[in-house]
């Protein structure tokens, strides 16, 4: 016969289990980052990459600010809940300051989130992150066929930036301009701007419709 005592354990070591096998299956789908700029996802250019890591550097030396930017394909997960974990467990941010940012992108989830340090929510409340991915990312990111990845990290790291170094101060209140186009946007304006130099009228037209 078991011994009735090992009942008492089981709940224990099973809980203990699971952790582990949590943490581990976390670990594989987002690994530890390797410095400012960890790009698992393969999404980003050599060229890309350096900006964004020149952007980290710049706020560091400002202000002692770290921003980690992280793409991954998939988190395995609630998106929200994992980012606010994984920027807990790899630490960003200089102890007793907590002044770190990650820019957490999951291409085939096609979810991005910004999450920050207690030390940086009075410079970058949740409402102004989630105002510069709508306006900066977004539209980038929605022209994925034309490798817009890089490009709309680029602007929400430079945004962010600019509010951390204190460039935008002056801008308190004030929207956000839109930080890419697609090419049937910049395609119009194109059009229109060489419609005005020939002295023809601009037309637009869009097939299927």
């Amino acid at each position: 016969m078991m011994n009735r005592g090992a009942y008492r354990y089981l709940p224990i070591t099973t809980t203990v289990v699971f952790i582990i096998l949590s943490q581990v299956a976390l670990a594989h789908l987002i690994p530890d980052a390797t410095g400012f700029v960890s790009d698992f996802a393969g999404v980003l250019t050599s060229d890309e990459k350096d900006q964004l890591e020149g952007l980290s550097k710049e706020v560091r030396e400002a202000n002692g600010t770290e921003l980690v930017i992280v793409t991954v394909e998939k988190v395995g997960g609630d998106f929200d809940t994992i980012r606010v974990d994984y920027f807990n467990e790899q630490g960003i941010g200089q102890k007793g300051k907590d002044n770190g940012i990650l820019i957490l992108l999951a291409t085939r989830d096609k979810k991005i989130g910004i999450t920050t340090g207690r030390g940086m929510e009075a410079v970058l409340p949740d409402s102004l992150c989630k105002e510069i991915i709508d306006t900066k990312g977004i539209p980038c990111f929605e022209d994925r066929d034309n490798g817009q990845f890089g490009k709309g990290l680029i602007a929400i790291a430079e945004e962010l930036a600019s509010y951390i170094k204190g460039e935008e101060s002056a801008r308190s209140g004030t929207s956000i301009k839109q930080g890419c186009f697609s090419p049937a946007v910049l395609g119009l304006f194109a059009a229109i701007f060489i419609s005005l130099i020939i002295g023809l009228p601009a037309t637009t037209s869009q097939e299927g419709e």
